[in-house]
C-alpha cells in the first residue's frame, strides 16, 4: 500500500512540471507497449535518481514495466545510456530512447521532454548521427 501511494504521489510530482501541461504526455497506441512502458520507466527514473547507465539499472523495473524491461533485454528498444528525462525542454528535446529496428519508413523515439514521437527513418538517421 505504502509503495502504491508513493507512485501515485511521484506521478503527480512528475507531471507537474512536464511540458508545462501538468499530466504526463499521452501513451502513443501506435508506438507498442514496450515504447510506452519504457517512456513511464524513464519519468520514474527520473524523480529518484540519475537517469539508467545500464541495463540492470532499467532491470530494477520489471516489476511495473515489464514490456520496457524486455525491449531492451531483447534489443528491441534501444535507451541512450546516461541520458534521462529533462524539465523544460521544448523541440530542442534529444532522443533518448528509441525501437532498435531502423529497416521501415519510420522509428518511434522518445524525447529528454518524455514526448514519444514517430520520425522518418531518414530524420531520424540525422538526429542521432
Amino acid at each position: 500500500m505504502i509503495r502504491l501511494l508513493s507512485l501515485v504521489l511521484l506521478a503527480s510530482v512528475m507531471g507537474c512540471g512536464l511540458g508545462g501541461t501538468g499530466s504526463v504526455p499521452a501513451t502513443q497506441a501506435d508506438a507498442g507497449e514496450g515504447l510506452n512502458q519504457l517512456r513511464d520507466l524513464l519519468v520514474e527514473a527520473a524523480g529518484v535518481g540519475p537517469a539508467p547507465k545500464k541495463k540492470a539499472d532499467i532491470a530494477e523495473y520489471i516489476g511495473r514495466y515489464p514490456a520496457a524491461v524486455a525491449g531492451v533485454d531483447d534489443g528491441s528498444l534501444t535507451v541512450i545510456w546516461g541520458k534521462g528525462i529533462r524539465e523544460g525542454l521544448g523541440d530542442d528535446a534529444a532522443i533518448i530512447a528509441h525501437q532498435t529496428d531502423t529497416s521501415g519508413e519510420s522509428v518511434w523515439v522518445v524525447r529528454e521532454n518524455s514526448e514519444i514521437e514517430k520520425l522518418s527513418v531518414e530524420d531520424f538517421k540525422k538526429e542521432v548521427s
